[in-house]
């Protein structure tokens, strides 16, 4: 996986310029004979086929991940200075002086070049504070950059790296969501490799930074059907005590706006509880509500919806101090969260079992709770 995790991550995209990406995704499912198709919005898809009976009234399973990062994006030129447009979320104490590398699409957006560099001169804020945010940015060209409207900048950090260590840390530029990019990949090659007979579905969605627009779009689309189970992955900031960096993926209840579908959630919670008993597998369950994801827009829109991510530092680039460092996230958080994804693709037809379990344990304790308290009357005088 890690160099999977190297070619993705380090494939500059923001949104709305999410071009190189899905280039890379096309190629991946023509290199492991996968279906690959998109939907009018430009989201991609690619589908695994096993060989399961169309008679196993196994529901339909969509593994969701975006494919932007904030960034900026050129938008006027004036000699060697340029205006920026920011497609992103991030604190305008942020980004003074900071170095921005310069990289631009090239003919028929099917590669991307590297320029060279450019300096922050100016931030422009939207909004009131303490609440302000990062809206663009005026930049002054190193001698030898040609800066041109469209070009991509973004920031001057490490673009990708594996640290040393017993829990070895993944820091890269752009963490958000590429890592959910990779672990879906991942999960599509382990399958595919092993001829397994469960199918599911990578949906790689664009423009979330901006407001959910790809998996708004996916859901008005003809290739995610109604009656689906989406599992939206993230990368999601552990600020504050939200999570651990090494103790596993998360099962994520629920985010800033929406408490997910309590179905999905106690169906994944079973699987990866299987899991930790046989191996040494290791997950948390927690809401992580510092900001909303995917799996708002698919709950509101009526499917049974789950959330997955693993904790995630430095989110959107912010380190201490005002400073703009890689983000990062845990190797072994992201390898266990290869292997629950392949475990959910394989234990779909467990989804309904799940709830009754718990609904008949519940019934048990029901049962055991009425006996307890006849034994042990409350006399009124």
């Amino acid at each position: 996986m890690k160099q999977l995790l190297e070619d993705i991550l380090t494939i500059p995209t923001i949104a709305l310029k999410e071009h190189a990406i899905h280039n890379a995704l096309a190629q991946f499912a023509e290199q492991h004979n996968l279906k690959f198709q998109q939907d009018s919005a430009g989201n991609s898809y690619i589908t695994y086929f096993g060989d399961e009976s169309p008679s196993a009234g196994r529901k339909p399973l969509f593994i969701t991940a975006h494919t932007d990062h904030p960034g900026f994006i050129v938008t006027d030129v004036n000699d060697d200075h340029a205006i920026c447009e920011f497609r992103g979320g991030l604190s305008a104490e942020y980004g003074k002086s900071e170095y921005l590398r310069v990289y631009r699409i090239t003919s028929h957006d099917v590669s991307i070049a590297a320029i060279g560099r450019v300096q922050i001169q100016e931030i422009m804020t939207q909004g009131a504070p303490p609440r302000q945010r990062i809206q663009g940015a005026t930049v002054l060209s190193e001698p030898g950059v040609q800066l041109e409207v469209g070009d991509l900048l973004l920031w001057d950090v490490t673009a990708f790296e594996i640290s040393n260590g017993s829990d070895p840390k993944i820091l890269a530029r752009q963490c958000d969501d590429l890592i959910g990019v990779v672990s879906i990949l991942q999960t599509l090659k382990n399958l595919s490799e092993t001829s397994s007979p469960y199918s599911f579905t990578g949906l790689f969605t664009r423009a979330e930074e901006i407001g959910l627009m790809g998996a708004s779009a996916a859901t008005n689309g003809s290739v995610l059907p109604d009656d689906a189970i989406v599992i939206a992955i993230e990368t999601s900031s552990g600020a504050g005590g939200r999570a651990i960096q090494g103790g596993g993926p998360i099962i994520r209840v629920g985010d800033a706006g929406s408490i997910f579908t309590p179905k999905v959630t106690t169906w994944m919670e079973h699987v990866a509880s299987n899991l930790a008993e046989k191996t040494d597998f290791k997950y948390q369950r927690l809401l992580m509500d510092a900001g909303s994801t995917e799996a708002t827009a698919f709950f509101r829109l009526g499917l049974d919806t789950g959330a997955l991510c693993v904790s995630l530092g430095a989110w959107h680039n912010a380190g201490p101090n005002q400073k703009i460092v890689p983000e990062t996230v845990s190797l072994r958080d992201t390898e266990y969260l290869v292997e629950l994804l392949s475990a959910l693709v394989k234990n779909v037809d467990q989804y309904d079992e799940a709830t009754e379990l718990k609904r008949k344990s519940q019934v048990q304790h029901t049962e055991k709770s009425v006996a307890l308290l006849a034994d042990h009357p409350i006399q009124l005088q």
